[in-house]
């Protein structure tokens, strides 16, 4: 039996899938297993994954693609096939440093008490890299002040994720949060014992046009936050709704700052004027007056993509 099995979903991947593999493969550390769920692709995903394929890989493939709404029922039918103590998380898209097993499992070794442990990646965009994500500061601090911080957003990479699998048996396997399967999980993981940061880069986070983070609204990912905080009663064990709802309410208007700029390159300008209005109400600083230039540009008619590839940064390093 392996210490550590690495789950992995995939879903229309042919082109990342593979490199995918190859990252585990080439680990420093040496005692895995490698599942590999595919979603009922319909491309050349099973070639591409049945060509790398080798004894301590195993794979899986559903009868009909569950679609990007029901990811938590993808992720727990890989789970059961899991054997390991260790579950550690890489989507098909993304893929591992060399050192990513072997710093998680000692990470988890050193205290008992650790349910998961998260890193830092490097994300990558094409050919390019674009940033790193989360930030170190937002990832400092106890257990405590990791779950508030994340109770106000989601800064945890699946892909540099390793948890027990005892413990994420005992919370019911994956966690279902409308469109994510990643959030509400760490939730739930982070009120049942200690959370851990290492302190390096893990992985590469891939981002494309397929990202599942496009099919859906941060507006019903905080609904079901919100539910989680009534139903553990949180505030009473120190975490404030109210802080919360502040965050969700900038993260919100960040987001339709991007949801104006795609209806002002469309011409739709009633709808990217009021995302542009919202931002600025709504916003912090830099996102009011990214509200203010979308709507100076609404009026003039003016390409505000220009100014906002300038003033924007893909991630936070």
């Amino acid at each position: 039996m392996p210490l550590v099995s690495v789950l992995t979903c995939t879903f229309n991947q042919e082109q990342f899938v593979g490199r995918n593999i190859d990252s585990i493969r080439t680990q420093t550390f040496g005692d895995w297993e490698h599942i590999v769920l595919n979603d009922a692709s319909t491309d050349k995903t099973k070639d591409v994954v049945m060509r790398k394929k080798h004894k301590r890989l195993k794979y899986l493939e559903s009868k009909a693609s569950h679609g990007p709404f029901r990811l938590a029922e993808v992720y727990n039918d890989a789970l059961n096939a899991c054997s390991g103590k260790y579950v550690a998380f890489l989507d098909g898209d993304d893929y591992a440093l060399p050192n990513r097993l072997e710093l998680s499992v000692r990470a988890l070794k050193e205290d008992e008490e650790t349910v998961f442990c998260f890193g830092r990646v490097h994300v990558r965009q094409g050919d390019r890299f674009v940033g790193t994500f989360p930030p170190r500061r937002e990832c400092e601090g106890d257990t405590h002040l990791l779950l508030k911080r994340l109770l106000s957003r989601n800064f945890i990479m699946p892909c540099t994720v390793m948890v027990r699998k005892d413990v994420l048996d005992d919370i019911g396997g994956i966690q279902s949060c409308k469109f994510v399967w990643d959030y509400l999980t760490w939730l739930k993981l982070g009120l049942y014992g200690k959370i851990r940061f290492v302190d390096d880069f893990l992985a590469v986070y891939v981002i494309h046009s397929s990202n599942t983070s496009n099919w859906f609204s941060w507006k019903e990912v905080y609904r079901c936050i919100y539910d989680f905080y009534r139903t553990n009663a949180l505030e009473l064990k120190g975490y404030p709704i109210e802080e919360a709802k502040m965050a969700w309410k900038h993260i919100l208007a960040n987001e339709s700052f991007f949801r104006g700029r795609k209806a002002l390159s469309q011409r739709r300008y009633d709808e990217a004027y009021d995302e542009f209005l919202n931002s600025l109400f709504n916003g912090q600083l830099r996102t009011k007056l990214e509200g203010i230039l979308g709507l100076v540009s609404v009026k003039t008619k003016f390409p505000v993509e220009v100014l906002a590839r300038v003033l924007r940064k893909t991630t936070t390093s």
